[in-house]
């Protein structure tokens, strides 16, 4: 009866460490990381096909044709676009972009970068982020 007993505990305690993971995991992959550490030259933007105009402030997807979570992302980013009259985005392919993924570090997609006119970037996500998170970003960088 006792070994039952231990191996029952034993269970829940994998059992509980295991969700507390997956929720720390969703928290820390739901942020968007304030990162001033990069830049897009007009090259990058160009290259990627963001094209700024009247925009303040933009976003560039890195993803791959069969990422799931990169259409939640593509719906994040498009309801931004249509509340925010500053804000643009483009969807990059990992795959036809190996100069970009290779200089920003980008070793998971979805990653959003979100960069100011002159390219600085201001924001990164790896995952599908919160668009309370991103607004905060956007108000910070404009």
């Amino acid at each position: 009866m006792e070994a039952v007993i231990i191996r029952l505990v034993a269970v829940a305690a994998i059992v509980g460490i295991a969700v507390l993971v997956g929720r720390w995991w969703h928290a820390w992959s739901t942020q968007v990381r304030r990162d001033t550490s990069g830049r897009l030259t007009a090259r990058d933007l160009a290259a990627v096909g963001l094209d700024l105009g009247q925009a303040r402030t933009g976003a560039v997807l890195v993803g791959a044709r069969t990422c799931a979570p990169c259409d939640q992302v593509k719906d994040v980013l498009g309801g931004l676009a249509r509340t925010r009259g500053d804000f643009a985005w483009v969807y990059a392919d990992a795959a036809d972009h190996p100069e970009l993924t290779g200089s920003l570090r980008i070793l998971r997609v979805p990653t959003v970068l979100v960069v100011t006119r002159d390219g600085r970037i201001v924001g990164r996500s790896s995952g599908v982020p919160r668009v309370e998170a991103l607004a905060e970003v956007l108000d910070a960088a404009a």
